[in-house]
């Protein structure tokens, strides 16, 4: 006989949980769950933003190596020759130059292959070999609404980064450094250069004279110790000063002589965005006045938090440095622009920033600064 049914209490030892317990465990339950899916959306986010800055990495990374190619190889002497500058653009159609993109062109000793593709025979291999090359930053979209790349968006700030190159004996072509080369629109002869990549935010270009101090950072000014952010091999004046400041000559260039004058060092920076993270960005909740250093946006949390950070908002780079909820506190005009009104509405750009930094193989660095 199973007595144990029939002793006192059986019964309720047998009954199911109560209520209190089953809220408790509900609610234990549904904190280990959100506490699951925080550590998943966790994952995902810190995967895609690893997955952004990889992809943009690689994005600057294979702008960056093909460019310091073309530097490490640059020719000397009297047949060399090397010209940077800043150009301005209308990108808004209201007939002011607002946007400012750097322009580079260079002599480089070329190799055999790059000789024959160029139309050289065999026998004509025994010439100085060089070859002339020229890159440039357009922006994706003009004045007129146009794009200068098929099937780009209406992103006034971003640019497309195009290179071309020629020998400087070809008589089908004009030479890079020809005035008329480019035209008043900023814009090369058709089919000149082709198309690197796009969503280029910015691409700075700085200089070494025989005075700068690398050490320093790299700042850009009027000092001996400062790099210079234009270069004309020749000092011709060929940088037009009067549409940049940033066009001036820096202020430890050597005198010309019978050979092209060359930089001890370069430094190039890179900074994109693509299309789909542009989609992700946030917008100022409020208009802002070119003396405001203070931004209202409407995400906080899609500001770089960063203190040194970068943003850009119409032709006008600022620099963060402290971000608060919604409120984020900016150093006004970086990057050579001029602090300017923005509507509400306008975009926040940011990307990443690479830096290809590169000593020149005919410059002896005998300075120890």
């Amino acid at each position: 006989m199973m007595v144990h049914r029939f002793l006192p209490g059986t019964e309720r030892r047998r009954r199911g949980f109560t209520l209190v317990e089953v809220i408790l465990a509900l609610g234990l339950f549904s904190m280990l769950m959100v506490a699951v899916f925080q550590l998943l959306q966790g994952s995902l986010d810190l995967w895609n933003r690893s997955e952004t800055r990889r992809n943009l990495v690689d994005q600057a990374t294979s702008a960056g190596e093909l460019l310091a190619q073309d530097l490490r190889a640059l020719a000397g002497g009297a047949h060399g020759d090397l010209l940077a500058e800043w150009v301005p653009f209308d990108t808004d159609g209201d007939g002011l130059r607002e946007k400012y993109w750097p322009r580079l062109r260079l002599v480089r000793q070329a190799t055999e292959a790059e000789l024959l593709r160029g139309g050289m025979t065999p026998a004509d291999l025994h010439g100085p070999g060089l070859l002339e090359v020229a890159w440039a930053v357009l922006p994706l979209v003009d004045a007129s609404g146009s794009s200068s790349k098929s099937g780009g968006s209406t992103a006034r700030a971003e640019g497309v980064l195009w290179r071309g190159d020629r020998l400087p004996d070809d008589p089908l072509g004009m030479s890079f450094f020809e005035p008329g080369f480019f035209a008043r629109s900023g814009r090369p002869a058709g089919g000149a250069l082709e198309e690197v990549s796009g969503g280029l935010l910015w691409m700075g270009m700085f200089f070494a004279t025989q005075t700068s101090s690398v050490r320093a950072g790299w700042e850009s000014g009027p000092e001996l110790w400062h790099a210079a952010t234009s270069w004309d091999g020749w000092q011709r004046g060929r940088p037009a000063a009067d549409v940049h400041p940033w066009n001036e000559a820096g202020a430890g260039m050597p005198r010309a002589s019978s050979v092209v004058t060359l930089p001890r060092r370069v430094r190039v920076e890179f900074e994109f965005e693509r299309e789909k993270d542009r989609r992700r960005r946030t917008r100022l909740a409020r208009l802002i006045e070119a003396g405001d250093a203070q931004l209202t946006v409407e995400e906080g949390e899609r500001v770089p938090a960063r203190s040194g950070s970068f943003v850009l908002i119409g032709a006008e780079w600022m620099e963060v440095i402290s971000r608060s909820g919604r409120r984020v506190s900016v150093r006004r005009g970086r990057r050579g622009t001029t602090p300017v009104q923005h509507a509400e509405g306008s975009l926040v750009h940011h990307g990443l920033t690479t830096v290809v930094e590169l000593p020149i193989a005919l410059y002896r660095e005998d300075w120890n600064l």
